[in-house]
């Protein structure tokens, strides 16, 4: 490690950031927001704020599971994620090797991108609207979560908090859930047909 490298890295947490990652690099296992509740000792709000901040730099990233779950894994990467990958507690059950924090983050996208999303055409162009280009376009566009309405609540979002385009990529791409204030009804969907396909009628915006 060069020290340099480390001392970026502690500089760049903020808050109860370094407790979270702290919890990481003991317990060395991706974990719910519960669990890094219980092992913290922190409230359920102040944590995922914390988590919120360390994703926002890139440094975790959500996977869903069974029934939803969430679970939250370092970015294979980082130097957070490189850092975490020498830990020989990785090795447990569920984590067969260190690898398996930089191959999960991309296991969730390649299942869904073998069957082309039906919204596949309208995310394009709503893409084509909000500045995302290739590769990313096509690949998140292909993603069975995503809409025209979950890729225009993550722009407008990472604009409003003065945050770079690929931050609303990589939420758009783990499916996470935007800020209710930026959702609208699910008519823009339509509007997004009609504006794009010219399939007749007015496109339904505000």
């Amino acid at each position: 490690m060069q020290d340099i490298e480390v001392n970026v890295f502690i500089q760049s947490l903020r808050g109860h950031q370094s407790t979270i990652v702290l919890a990481y690099l003991l317990l060395g296992r991706a974990l719910t927001i519960d669990e890094l509740a219980i092992c913290t000792g922190l409230n359920d709000d102040t944590v995922r704020s914390a988590v919120k901040g360390l994703a926002g730099k890139g440094l975790l990233f959500v996977q869903r599971g069974e029934r939803g779950k969430q679970t939250w894994l370092p970015s294979g990467d980082t130097f957070f994620g490189r850092l975490l990958g020498q830990n020989p507690k990785i090795s447990e059950p569920g984590s067969s090797s260190s690898s398996s924090f930089e191959d999960s983050s991309y296991l969730p996208q390649e299942q869904e991108e073998q069957a082309e999303s039906e919204n596949f055409g309208i995310c394009l162009a709503a893409c084509d609207e909000f500045g995302i280009r290739e590769p990313k376009r096509s690949k998140i566009s292909r993603l069975k979560h995503v809409t025209p309405e979950l890729i225009r609540a993550h722009v407008m979002q990472v604009r409003d908090d003065n945050l770079p385009l690929g931050t609303a990529i990589h939420r758009i791409e783990f499916n996470w859930m935007p800020e209710a204030k930026y959702l609208e009804p699910q008519k823009t969907v339509k509007g997004y047909w009609n504006r794009y396909f010219d399939f007749g009628g007015e496109s339904e915006e505000e």
